[in-house]
């Protein structure tokens, strides 16, 4: 059975697609995001930070400009310093990754604690995981817990699954199962389209759909095998197994590939009457968008 997992994304914005449109479409497009990069390198060079931004993700994936992570740093440096918050993250990620930088874990927290004091829930993530992991900062869990909540507060999905980890083995915070299950089901609990829709705060900012799409899904899957834990152990809940099955099974469905692992750990040892009453539900939960768990 499954350990608790503590996600960990420190998550740069806009950062590329997979998705490789037809020849044809693909030159249009090519053609269109050149020119619009034209506009915007003229806005970026004027000193709009909005727009230096804009030009740092373009260089980072190469959307009409060659892929280049030193100009995309240069560009996101230029933005941070105005105080943009998203751009403050992503130079906080790169000093973190050594990408377009030297890799700097004392810089990243800089840039990273300057977004998370500005209130950006990614910031405030991101230093959670510095304080979780001793990068770039003593290690300190009372710090990671409180800045965790902070971003969980916000709806932060990676955040409230790790504010539930933090709950259930009390690290930064007396350990208490019911809180635990509380944030699990609160990630577990969004909606994929929801939950990418909320990534999609400003729809300037360049997020792909592919990365809002993993991040939301890869996190709330997390939070759905974890909560099926819970459930699986009684903790925090009284045990129950078809519920547990249930969110195995909602979590595999949605890519968690420790959540399969259980799901077919528990195809062992429940009944078939059981088995089919948790995918029952299961297809319920799924149907009903979460709101029918």
């Amino acid at each position: 059975m499954r350990v608790l997992i503590l996600i960990i994304p420190l998550l740069l914005f806009g950062c590329g697609d997979t998705e490789e449109p037809a020849a044809i479409q693909q030159q249009a497009e090519a053609k269109a995001d050149t020119t619009k990069e034209l506009t915007t390198l003229q806005k970026a060079e004027a000193g709009d930070s909005q727009a230096q931004f804009h030009l740092g993700n373009s260089y980072n994936i190469g959307r009409g400009v060659p892929k280049s992570e030193n100009q995309a740093a240069i560009w996101y440096q230029k933005a941070a310093k105005q105080g943009h918050a998203w751009a403050q993250v992503n130079l906080g990620a790169m000093y973190y990754l050594g990408d377009g930088v030297p890799q700097d874990d004392k810089q990243a927290v800089v840039w990273t604690q300057k977004a998370a004091d500005q209130g950006d829930d990614w910031g405030q993530t991101n230093l959670g995981d510095m304080y979780a992991n001793g990068e770039g900062v003593p290690q300190d869990d009372k710090q990671a817990f409180i800045w965790y909540q902070k971003a969980a507060e916000q709806g932060n999905v990676w955040a409230q699954g790790n504010l539930g980890y933090m709950y259930f083995y009390g690290k930064g915070v007396p350990e208490d199962d019911k809180q635990a299950v509380a944030w699990y089901q609160k990630a577990a609990k969004q909606s994929h389209a929801k939950a990418v829709a909320w990534y999609q705060r400003a729809a300037k900012q360049s997020y792909t759909k592919y990365v809002q799409a993993q991040v939301a899904k890869k996190g709330i899957a997390t939070a759905q095998g974890n909560l099926g834990t819970m459930y699986y152990f009684g903790k925090g809940v009284s045990r129950d197994i078809v519920t547990a099955y249930m969110w195995f099974n909602i979590a595999a469905t949605n890519g968690d590939e420790e959540a399969t692992e259980d799901r077919e750990i528990l195809n062992q040892e429940m009944p078939k009457a059981q088995i089919a009453e948790a995918q029952r539900r299961s297809q319920k939960c799924l149907d009903g968008n979460y709101q029918d768990c």
